[in-house]
């Protein structure tokens, strides 16, 4: 999660030269700074599960593979950030070890404390990479997976993956279980994890808006079908009765 800084601000040029002399990473948005927070044990084994199974699938081939500690770039928002885990596929990616600009697919494992900017803020800047055709969202408490990737007109469709489900990763060609994802070394809730279903109604109310609204009110986000509408809609009156 990126957290303010001291109010901060800087061109993305004049942001990666004082980020070299700095003890903890930073997120840059419109020429402000913020300061990356530790995550958790959890979220921690997720993405690693994600970025060795990745890695794995990927070794011999063009594709790259890189978690946390590699910036993405996203110029038409003037912003950067350090994702979780991020695959680019393009040649000129390579030029740059600190950045990259053209990621293919990219990966969070939410938080409470990360939840709100990963599917809001942080998603309006990463639908402007021409680029990226999968973004993936993990949350390691509900062992669940939300993949949105554009259709033919532009729009962000989601599609979830449930536990017990297989997930499957078009830009990359990597179909597996979602337990491979998702596993962990801490003891998992009890009750049937097949049958529950993701807990969406923790997640912010800009991506519940997103997913209940006309389709031709936002273009940039679609559901695929009425009932995934329905299902989100019921759960955006629980998610405003909590909070983080």
């Amino acid at each position: 999660m990126a957290e303010a800084a001291p109010r901060i601000r800087m061109t993305h040029e004049a942001f990666l030269r004082w980020e070299e002399t700095q003890e903890i990473r930073h997120e840059f948005l419109e020429g402000e700074v913020f300061a990356v927070t530790g995550g958790t044990d959890r979220h921690n084994m997720v993405s690693g599960n994600i970025y060795m199974l990745l890695r794995q699938h990927l070794h011999g081939k063009p594709c790259r593979v890189f978690m946390a500690d590699v910036q993405v770039r996203v110029e038409a928002a003037d912003a950067a950030f350090y994702p979780d885990v991020m695959v680019t596929c393009a040649p000129e990616d390579a030029e740059d070890r600190r950045v990259k600009r053209h990621p293919s697919l990219i990966v969070e494992a939410l938080s409470p404390a990360t939840a709100s900017f990963d599917i809001g803020r942080k998603f309006t800047c990463y639908r402007q990479i021409e680029s990226l055709r999968e973004y993936v969202l993990v949350d390691p408490d509900e062992m669940g997976i939300e993949i949105f990737r554009p259709d033919p007109d532009g729009r962000w469709v989601l599609y979830s993956v449930r536990p017990g489900e297989r997930l499957r990763l078009d830009s990359v060609g990597l179909d597996v279980p979602i337990g491979q994802c998702t596993k962990t070394s801490i003891e998992q809730p009890s009750g049937d994890a097949r049958s529950a279903p993701l807990n969406i109604g923790r997640l912010p109310t800009q991506l519940l808006t997103y997913a209940v609204m006309d389709i031709h009110e936002t273009p940039a986000v679609a559901v695929p079908s009425a009932e995934r509408a329905e299902r989100l809609a019921g759960s955006a009156e629980r998610y405003r009765k909590r909070s983080f």
